[in-house]
Order: C-alpha cells, then sequence, then structure tokens
C-alpha cells in the first residue's frame, strides 16, 4: 500500500490527527522499567539535559526528524517538556525519557500517541552513544506492552523513515509487520524527500509474539 502525504510546517498529517483525537480512557504509569531500561515521565527541570542530549546527537537526528532541521534553543525544550506534562496529565500523550538503572541520565525519548479511535503511534529518537545495544527495542516492547495492557486499543504502528535502517530494526525486532508506505512523507537535511514505512501490530499477534519470547 502506497499513501501520498504532506507535512504541515514540518508536522506530519498523522500527529496533527494524534494531537486532535479525544483522550485515552486512562493514563499510563508515570515509570515502566525492564531489565535494563527505565522510561520516567518528564519533569519540571528536564529541559537543561534533554536539550544538551539533543544537542550531542544533530548530526544524526537531523538526518531523519523534522523538528530537528536546526539545533533546538533550550527555550523550545523547555516549552515542549511543559507541553507534553500537560498532555500526559490530559492523557492525549505519554511520552518518556530513557534512562537505565545504572545511570539516571538521558539516553533519548519515547511516546505514544492516539492514532483514531483504536489505534496508536509509538515515535522515538536515541542519542548517537547508545545506538546499537537493543536500548531503543527494549523501551518500545515496554511501551507497546503498557499501551495494549491499559490503552483502549486494538493496534500499534511505528512509522519508520525508509531510509533509516537503525530505526526500522526496532519494530522489526519486536515482531512488527510492514503495512504500507507513505510517500514523500518527510525532508531529509539536504531537502531530499523521503518516504515512510508503516509497521503495525494488533493485540494478538502482540499476545502470541510475547509468549513466543517468553518462552525462549
Amino acid at each position: 500500500m502506497s499513501v501520498n502525504s504532506k507535512s504541515v510546517l514540518g508536522v506530519s498529517w498523522r500527529r496533527l490527527v494524534g494531537r486532535r483525537a479525544v483522550p485515552f480512557p486512562v493514563a499510563l504509569p508515570r515509570l515502566l522499567v525492564g531489565p535494563r531500561v527505565r522510561l520516567r515521565a518528564f519533569e519540571p527541570d528536564d529541559a537543561p539535559e534533554a536539550n544538551a542530549a539533543i544537542r550531542q546527537s544533530m548530526p544524526q537526528l537531523h538526518r531523519w526528524l523534522p523538528w530537528a532541521a536546526r539545533e533546538p534553543s533550550l527555550r523550545a525544550t523547555r516549552r515542549f517538556v511543559r507541553t507534553m506534562r500537560r498532555r500526559f496529565r490530559d492523557r492525549r500523550e505519554f511520552h518518556y525519557f530513557l534512562t537505565t538503572h545504572d545511570s539516571p541520565a538521558i539516553m533519548g525519548c519515547i511516546g505514544v500517541w492516539r492514532r483514531g479511535s483504536d489505534a496508536a503511534e509509538i515515535g522515538y529518537w536515541l542519542g548517537t552513544a547508545h545506538i546499537g545495544h537493543g536500548t531503543m527495542t527494549e523501551a518500545a516492547l515496554l511501551l507497546t506492552d503498557a499501551a495494549f495492557d491499559l490503552l483502549d486499543i486494538s493496534c500499534v504502528e511505528i512509522y519508520c523513515a525508509q531510509d533509516n535502517v537503525k530505526s526500522r530494526g526496532v519494530p522489526m525486532r519486536l515482531g512488527f509487520t510492514c503495512t504500507g508506505r507513505v510517500e514523500n512523507d518527510r525532508i531529509d537535511h539536504q531537502g531530499r524527500m523521503l518516504h515512510t514505512l508503516i509497521y503495525a501490530m494488533n493485540r494478538e499477534q502482540w499476545g502470541n509474539h510475547r509468549r513466543g519470547v517468553n518462552s525462549i
């Protein structure tokens, strides 16, 4: 399946739809804990550290993410943290910073928001120094588990730039299926149009996949 898409000020149509959606019936926990990774909700004083983490990884982030076309100011990051804290409280989006049991340092960010009436989308970024260690795969597993356990949804989707092999590896390792492609969905750092691949997982498939993982 192929879909034509346009972006508005660097924000894709699917994100705008999610922001206008009704709240989820319940809130996710403010802390999700895995074997190595901890996902914690934003705190008021997180902006300076988050801004520094983004700046350190700009050469990688700005290749794929519209909001990273330019280095964000500390003021912009403070506004983002403040907005996402409010949307977490209002049960519209649940964003977390990634840390580990060994260190409280911010490694990246992951969030989930509504896609239509019965689906949710997960998005993420990870600091360059932490890529390749399974960190984001574990984080996405934690958040997918929480979404299916607590939110009234039947499907979780992850959208990745077609050329971003590292990002695509996360849903692929978790057993998500590539269900389509959105053409000309984003612009890269050189001004070229990029296609986006859609990976999806429904509730029944996730239960079967998790049982298979736990039996290994």
